[in-house]
């Protein structure tokens, strides 16, 4: 009986020794997946907005554009949000910063803004990028998008009024700086190229981490991707206030 059950223990290492040998050959073997570079990856936004835009002016009423506009700011944050940001992580900040390329080089606060912008196909001036916060969120939100908030203004009022307006991006002048915030599924984040040190790059932080936004004097924030906005995107047409 020992002599037995020493052949089967024996017989089930064996087995799992091939199996192991196997499925190591087999992750060997396997395709390797690559994330595509910058440039390589862009084409795909401006793809998928022609796509829209066929989409729009084949049609002849107005709730369908309606909807295709609603498809559209769906397909566009999700793709900013979770694609397009996400290379630029890292990316150093430096007040002069002008970068094209994430991780090469550096890239001040404005220009992180308005360059993902334009990358992401919107047709906005690179000039944009020297002026005031203010004048880039009037530029780019609806004035019933936008809200001023006091200094005295805690960070729970602000959140609450986020909630309220609801999921999406919004970009949000400090007293000397300018970034995203994002709100995607109840949750808040300040996505910004730092000159806090550290991080001194471009991140992605919780909203009610030790940032700017929370030890700003001034806030003002525009939520962007209105109808307006997004039907002068896949239109290919210039951005203008």
């Amino acid at each position: 009986m020992k002599t037995l059950n020493k052949k089967f223990l024996l017989g089930i290492i064996l087995l799992t020794f091939v199996f192991h040998c196997q499925t190591e050959q087999a992750k060997k073997q396997a395709p390797k997946t690559t994330k595509p570079s910058y440039e390589q990856f862009k084409p795909n936004i401006q793809k998928r907005r022609l796509q829209f835009y066929q989409k729009y002016v084949q049609s002849s009423e107005p709730a369908e554009k309606e909807k295709i506009i609603d498809q559209s700011r769906e397909y566009l944050f999700k793709v900013f949000v979770d694609s397009l940001l996400p290379y630029w992580y890292g990316t150093p900040w430096d007040f002069n910063g002008i970068t094209r390329e994430p991780g090469k080089d550096s890239i001040a606060c404005g220009s992180f803004v308005v360059f993902t912008l334009q990358d992401a196909g919107f047709k906005i001036p690179t000039k944009l990028l020297q002026l005031a916060s203010e004048k880039i969120i009037k530029y780019l939100s609806q004035p019933k998008d936008i809200r001023r908030f006091p200094n005295s203004a805690p960070m729970q009022k602000i959140e609450q009024w986020l909630r309220q307006k609801g999921d999406g991006l919004y970009i949000v002048g400090l007293d000397c700086h300018v970034g995203f915030i994002i709100n995607k599924n109840r949750k808040l984040s300040f996505c910004h190229s730092s000159y806090f040190d550290p991080p001194l790059m471009v991140v992605n932080q919780d909203f009610n981490e030790g940032s700017p936004l929370n030890y700003s004097r001034y806030r003002v924030i525009g939520k962007i991707f209105s109808n307006e906005m997004l039907r002068k995107w896949f239109l290919g047409q210039p951005v203008k206030r």
